[in-house]
């Protein structure tokens, strides 16, 4: 890895021009592995250069394996309600896995601030930022994981990594590609390869054998007898669900599945309704689909090739039931190129209710 890249030298920039400020790590709404280990990341990072950091988020995980993470790796992190801050020129925000503005984070009334970094694989910066001298944006679309690139920053800045914010990092790496199978390039397995040797096995070993709920699997029945397929596509509407993220887990089920190739999963709380979109074709642009699908709805989307996400916001007249009904219409519709007065498939089921 060369030492001095140009992300390297931005992101010491921004940390040198802190000072005395109060540092605020975000991550995007209930966070993900990636989120969590990334944030972490960049704490160690602030502490190398004598800046106290506190990470805050917006929504505590759901999933088992991501309070498990936060549990095992020792990841202190604050409800963004619960802090206070009284002038927004003596914080600096730092956003990892996210980019503020971008609708998957929900912003403290004083952030993002004068100065701010947003660091993130995916997504697309505000071209506003680039005439803003203390707006640092590090973004690289070309990685499976944020974490890979908050990991190539402690090894370029030669940062001492701990066995167990090693094993976060890496986990974080190996389920954000899903085992290097989706959006995975040289660089993830690259940082998984040198943090590896550095990690807790007995903490990874943990996270990946976390205990469910009896209500999560009630979740996942529910889920499977309202899936349905037609040819090599497969679709979802779950229902209510606690957040976002097991609409994308069940994406992520269900296209394992045999000759399924698309999987799109919707459910719902009660002011969002949640999309996640995957496909195994490494050149689906699931993320121009995606925004194709919520077009014309106040709503915020995107995603990679082979995976994408996003939710709709919804008022207290909207019935996610008949909106998911409509994405799922345009979903066939753009998959399976019919035309535009040609019926719509029913699809059959994918288990027996």
């Amino acid at each position: 890895m060369t030492v001095k890249d140009s992300k390297t030298e931005k992101v010491k920039k921004f940390l040198n021009l802190v000072g005395k400020r109060r540092l605020w790590i975000q991550t995007h709404d209930i966070p993900d592995p990636d989120a969590l280990a990334s944030a972490e990341a960049f704490r160690v990072i602030a502490r190398h250069f004598g800046i106290t950091a506190r990470i805050v988020i917006n929504g505590f995980p759901v999933r088992r394996e991501n309070n498990a993470l936060i549990k095992e790796c020792k990841i202190h992190a604050h409800s963004i309600d619960a802090i206070k801050i009284r002038s927004a020129k003596r914080s600096a925000w730092v956003f990892v896995d996210c980019l503020p503005g971008g609708g998957n984070v929900t912003l403290h009334p004083l952030a993002p601030g004068d100065l701010f970094l947003a660091i993130d694989h995916h997504g697309r910066p505000d071209d506003t930022w680039k005439t803003n001298p203390k707006a640092f944006v590090v973004a690289d679309p070309d990685v499976g994981a944020t974490a890979t690139m908050l990991g190539k920053l402690l090894l370029n800045l030669k940062i001492p990594v701990s066995p167990r914010l090693a094993s976060a990092i890496t986990y974080a790496i190996i389920t954000d590609t899903q085992d290097f199978s989706r959006g995975a390039s040289k660089d993830d397995l690259e940082v998984y390869g040198t943090l590896f040797f550095q990690t807790n096995q007995k903490i990874i070993s943990r996270l990946r054998n976390t205990t469910k709920s009896r209500s999560y699997f009630q979740t996942v029945y529910k889920s499977l007898v309202n899936t349905y397929t037609y040819r090599h596509v497969s679709w979802v509407f779950i229902g209510k669900v606690d957040g976002r993220e097991f609409p994308a887990e069940m994406a992520d089920f269900i296209l394992s599945c045999e000759r399924i190739t698309w999987s799109l999963a919707l459910g719902h709380t009660p002011h969002r309704l949640y999309i996640s979109l995957r496909s195994s074709q490494p050149n689906a642009q699931c993320g121009q689909i995606i925004q194709k699908l919520v077009k014309n709805y106040n709503s915020t989307a995107g995603g990679h090739n082979q995976f994408a996400g996003g939710f709709i916001l919804l008022d207290v007249s909207d019935n996610p039931e008949i909106i998911s009904a409509l994405l799922i219409k345009r979903f066939l519709r753009l998959i399976l190129r019919l035309p535009k007065y040609a019926e719509i498939p029913m699809g059959t089921s994918l288990v027996s209710k």
